[in-house]
């Protein structure tokens, strides 16, 4: 038991709600990777009322170690914390439930781990293969080693791949909290912070659906908004402060630009997204000097 216990390499936590066939078919992603199956343990955090994964899981009892765990509380933040508290990997990541790992994918991350002993966090790509061209953004096609002043624009929550420490997910951020996205963010920028070496690498690929953000409700933008407004008040130094400048400007500039072209409704959706980065980053500092916390 203690040798099998000590051949899991990857502990992947899943926090999942509202979606039974996305994590059918991520589940079958992983069955067909190219790693012995047995390096790897798929963590499930299920915050599910009316959806039963139980069948779904109950499918794959020989092919790879799968725990899991119920949750009462809905949070994205919160259940992947529940996640990290069950971890046995010396690396962890952290897939959404409707993404795809490629059969090469975990092969590739343990390979760039091996490859460099001190590295910290290796990130990846979000890319369709099916269609040969990169999602959400045109990632960079060279391995690049990431630090404060890069790596916005350099990772994705779904293609981080990170050494296993003591480090957490801030609970007030996230998706199911008034501070709703980020999370990701700020848990990349505070292992940089901490010295931690990140490298993205081309090539590990990740799939998932190609949605843009243009699809957002003025609601679902403010509250993702409000999250950024909530890392930069955490994260008070220049590399911050210079980001928040070019993406302040970038939603000002495309609100302006849509109200022009007469096209009202994503001028609404990006005067969300500016304005409650703005919010966003006073109520968290009000909340922060009153010692309260924003959970819903």
């Amino acid at each position: 038991m203690a040798a099998e216990r000590s051949a899991v390499e990857l502990s992947l936590i899943l926090a999942t709600v509202g979606r039974r066939e996305e994590f059918a078919g991520f589940l079958e992603s992983l069955s067909r990777q190219t790693v012995g199956l047995r390096r790897f343990e798929l963590i499930v955090v299920d915050q599910n009322d009316a959806i039963d994964l139980g069948p779904i899981i109950s499918g794959y009892p020989d092919r790879m170690e799968i725990v899991h765990l119920r949750s009462a509380v809905k949070g994205l933040s919160h259940n992947r914390n529940i996640g990290l508290g069950r971890a046995r990997g010396r690396i962890v990541a952290f897939p959404d439930d409707d993404c795809r790992y490629y059969p090469d994918t975990l092969e590739r991350v343990l390979r760039a781990f091996d490859a460099e002993p001190d590295v910290g966090m290796v990130v990846g790509a979000i890319y369709d293969r099916g269609r040969g061209r990169p999602v959400v953004r045109g990632w960079p096609q060279r391995r690049v080693v990431l630090d404060r002043g890069n790596f916005f624009l350099l990772y994705a929550s779904i293609t981080m791949f990170s050494r296993r420490t003591g480090d957490r997910f801030d609970e007030d951020m996230g998706v199911g909290r008034y501070f709703g996205g980020y999370e990701d963010t700020d848990y990349v920028f505070r292992a940089l912070s901490d010295g931690a070496r990140c490298v993205f690498v081309p090539e590990v690929q990740v799939w998932h659906p190609d949605r843009s953000s243009d699809l957002m409700s003025p609601e679902v933008a403010a509250s993702y908004g409000r999250g950024f407004g909530a890392f930069v008040a955490k994260n008070p130094c220049f590399p911050v402060l210079w980001l928040t400048l070019q993406v302040l400007g970038c939603h000002l500039a495309v609100c302006l630009w849509r109200i022009l072209r007469g096209d009202r409704e994503g001028a609404a959706r990006r005067w969300a997204a500016f304005s409650s980065r703005i919010s966003g980053w006073f109520r968290y500092r009000r909340d922060a000097r009153s010692g309260s916390s924003v959970r819903s």
